[in-house]
């Protein structure tokens, strides 16, 4: 499978949080993000999301409601293991940030 088929489609997480990515071309991903989460300042959205990839290592970060998401990741046996970062632009600086690690699986 090319570089580029490898990230097509829509990843789901143990949540239920999407990454649905419909273009992927020249190390550069685009498409949504949508949270699962009903307390996140995203919640009901689907935020455009954008990155970069090299092989099987991805960086993407999607932003709206003075918050950010940013995952880093790489495939494991066909799943997406992920870090990720969220910030929250309104929140006191002590406690904007919030990190933590999330595996997404491929669904139609």
């Amino acid at each position: 499978m090319g570089d580029t088929q490898l990230w097509l489609g829509r990843w789901v997480n143990q949540y239920g949080s999407v990454i649905e990515i419909t273009e992927a071309a020249d190390g550069r991903v685009a498409g949504l993000f949508r949270t699962a989460l009903p307390d996140s300042a995203l919640a009901g959205r689907d935020v455009p999301l954008a990155g970069t990839y090299d092989g099987e290592a991805i960086a993407c970060s999607a932003a709206g409601s003075g918050t950010a998401v940013s995952y880093t990741g790489t495939l494991v046996d066909g799943r997406l293991e992920t870090l990720w970062a969220f910030v929250d632009g309104s929140a006191p600086w002590w406690r904007a940030i919030t990190t933590n690690h999330d595996t997404f699986e491929r669904r139609p």
